[in-house]
């Protein structure tokens, strides 16, 4: 279990990495993309942030269920 939790941690961990990323150009191009796309690019915005704080969520828990798991081993 805990060998599972810390893969998914990793995973969990690089994937955020590089939403933040993907987050931080699309912000930065949010002013030169054209206008017939500026609608679809704000949602494409929109739809990274909220999958990007649903992960940083999950990688939360992860890391308090193993403090907790140490805490009870101590």
């Amino acid at each position: 279990m805990q060998e599972s939790r810390q893969l998914r941690r990793a995973q969990l961990a690089e994937a955020i990495k590089r939403q933040r990323h993907l987050l931080h150009v699309m912000t930065l191009a949010k002013d030169k993309v054209p206008e017939s796309l500026k609608d679809r690019h704000i949602g494409s915005i929109q739809e990274i942030t909220k999958k990007l704080h649903e992960m940083e969520v999950e990688f939360h828990e992860l890391n308090v269920q193993q403090i907790r798991e140490e805490l009870k081993g101590c």
